[in-house]
């Protein structure tokens, strides 16, 4: 645990407002533990801009098991401002959300010229299992991530004071985790599954421009040519 003044958000691979179990690890972008600089309890996190990240989201989804994540066919599961379960309903077209929703890395797409990240609303419980996941998470509710062979690269955001995050699954299994999570409650693991966090520091840095500043005045990340 890093015992000394808090650096910024964008900094660490666990962020939380609470007890953060000792049994998860903290791993930097060599896979090398660095569990006592990466995670930081924070008596008060830093004041972030959760409205602007709701407003940039691309979708927005219910409570439930997330399936789907955004793709080059559409943004998929559960289209922006329905009211159903995660993974159901259509996605937003490509029309509306740029003229190709890939890039290099699926944690952005393409809009108006500019390399954007994909930001998913859950308003409610979510549960992360079975497929492979990309850009930035912002959860009202409990977070579970199912440890397997599943994969998230990106950010999850972690909203209710009284929610947990937690980390399950079978003896053996790891979840992976690339990027960061910020947790205003509780964070466990089973005490069954490799329960740690691959620090990514572009993920991180680019949530950190997202939920601490004015968005209109954010930098472009990136132009396209045409």
């Amino acid at each position: 645990m890093d015992l000394g003044i808090p650096r910024g958000i964008e900094s660490y691979a666990i962020s939380s407002e609470k007890e953060t179990d000792n049994t998860i690890v903290a791993r930097d972008a060599n896979g090398t533990d660095r569990t006592e600089e990466l995670v930081q309890d924070w008596v008060d996190l830093p004041e972030l801009n959760i409205q602007g990240l709701i407003d940039a989201s691309v979708l927005t989804l219910g409570s439930g098991t997330v399936t789907s994540f955004p793709t080059g066919s559409g943004v998929g599961g559960g289209g922006k401002g329905s009211g159903k379960g995660a993974g159901s309903g259509s996605g937003p077209s490509v029309e509306e959300y740029g003229d190709s929703l890939y890039s290099a890395d699926p944690f952005y797409y393409w809009k108006d010229g500019a390399l954007l990240p994909h930001i998913i609303y859950i308003d409610g419980d979510a549960t992360f299992k079975n497929t492979l996941y990309h850009g930035i998470y912002v959860v009202t509710g409990d977070v579970t991530l199912q440890c397997g062979h599943e994969t998230l690269r990106g950010v999850i955001v972690q909203l209710d004071p009284d929610g947990t995050t937690t980390m399950k699954g079978n003896t053996g299994d790891r979840y992976k985790f690339e990027g960061g999570l910020v947790a205003y409650g509780e964070v466990h693991d089973s005490g069954n599954c490799s329960a740690d966090v691959q620090y990514v520091a572009e993920y991180m840095q680019i949530f950190a421009q997202y939920a601490n500043q004015d968005l209109s005045r954010l930098p472009i990340i990136s132009w396209k040519y045409l």
